[in-house]
């Protein structure tokens, strides 16, 4: 991975981060690499929200690719499609994406989410619901 696309991936993670502020939940991001976390939310039942962000660049590619190792089926547990540029993002269950998985996991150590205009309708309720990890 280029040096381009550590600082488009990072942006992703800062801008979700600095949006789930702005909304008021009270966020942390690990000081670590911790695999399968970019973001902690403290939510006002002292519960914890985990979110993996993946940051694409829309004319790159709109298949968000994440390592099964990284997907929990914990209530907890999201990941945010981010596409760079567009500020767009879909919070998803982990679990969500787990069902939402394109590709075998026999064959795959990884599941893919494919965002595009043929399947945005599916996709709608997680647009930009950031409400869902209050």
């Amino acid at each position: 991975m280029g040096k381009d696309s550590e600082l488009i991936k990072k942006y992703g993670t800062k801008r979700v981060l600095f949006e789930c502020a702005q909304r008021g939940l009270e966020v942390f991001a690990p000081s670590i690499d911790t695999k399968g976390v970019d973001i902690i939310i403290q939510t006002n039942s002292s519960d914890t929200k985990e979110i993996q962000v993946i940051t694409r660049v829309p004319k790159e590619g709109k298949n968000f690719d994440i390592p099964l190792s990284y997907l929990s089926d914990k209530d907890n547990s999201y990941i945010a499609c981010y596409f760079f540029k567009s500020d767009d993002v879909w919070i998803i269950p982990s679990n969500e994406f787990v069902k939402l998985n394109e590709l075998d996991p026999k064959d795959n150590p990884s599941a893919r989410v494919t965002i595009d205009k043929k399947n945005i309708k599916e996709f709608k309720g997680y647009f930009n619901n950031y409400d869902q990890l209050q």
